[in-house]
């Protein structure tokens, strides 16, 4: 590791750790003593949480271009869908919520890493895919809770963590919950991410960040599962061709 780049990733986990002190404990302690079905109804748990998710990306010291910004919310909750590089994914996806209530599904994995898992199981839904009938249970458990308090809905469509540059094969777990929800997807392509804090390193390097926001995609009744994330997809490879060298 070169000295600029420790240095810089010195930095970087300062004011993460910063963070963590004067917005990630008093978050803590809400999810701590207070249960799901409490908190989801509570804006000030959620303008908490968003400030969190803000704080952290602003402490990567890294710009961040969001192309569609006013596509994202608005005009009731929706299923949001993204491509997933890197632990920075979360709290970028997380601040364009703006404070919004929403839930997430996320890897079995991050619930299993320290502080940060407790979040994962106190906020999210963990999914195993390695494990079908586990992640279906938890599946289902994000679904009734969406619907029932009226939530945003994210997730990773992939079922992985990929830094090559190229879209993965998407499951197809969104679909289900568009048909089951009624809601329209939402896709988001980051890019970048994956250079800046990549999963296999601790180092932090500086790298502009681009977000690009679809449009609502809506599944229709005559719709298959199938031909509903073919479409979802391709709207990811196409902005992947149109952004060549940048991944």
């Amino acid at each position: 590791m070169k000295v600029r780049t420790f240095l810089f990733s010195l930095l970087v986990y300062v004011n993460v750790g910063a963070v963590l002190v004067v917005v990630g404990a008093p978050l803590l302690v809400v999810l701590v003593f207070a249960p799901r079905r409490w908190y989801v109804r509570r804006s000030f748990v959620f303008w908490l949480l968003d400030l969190f998710y803000k704080s952290v990306l602003a402490a990567f010291l890294v710009p961040v271009e969001i192309v569609g910004r006013e596509r994202f919310v608005g005009n009731g909750p929706k299923i949001i869908i993204a491509n997933h590089e890197s632990l920075l994914d979360i709290f970028i996806v997380g601040a364009l919520f703006n404070g919004e209530p929403h839930i997430w599904y996320a890897l079995a994995y991050y619930a299993h890493m320290p502080i940060f898992g407790f979040l994962v199981r106190n906020l999210l839904f963990a999914v195993n895919p390695g494990r079908p009938a586990e992640a279906a249970r938890g599946f289902m458990r994000g679904l009734r809770h969406a619907e029932r308090y009226g939530l945003h809905l994210a997730l990773f469509p992939e079922g992985g963590r990929f830094n090559d540059g190229t879209v993965h094969s998407f499951m197809r777990g969104f679909a289900v919950a568009a048909r089951s929800l009624g809601r329209p997807v939402v896709p988001i392509f980051m890019d970048g991410n994956g250079r800046v804090y990549a999963p296999t390193s601790w180092s932090v390097t500086w790298h502009p960040l681009v977000v690009t926001v679809g449009p609502d995609f809506v599944l229709d009744s005559k719709e298959s599962d199938a031909e509903f994330v073919a479409t979802l997809e391709q709207w990811f490879v196409t902005v992947v061709r149109s952004n060549p060298g940048v991944h």
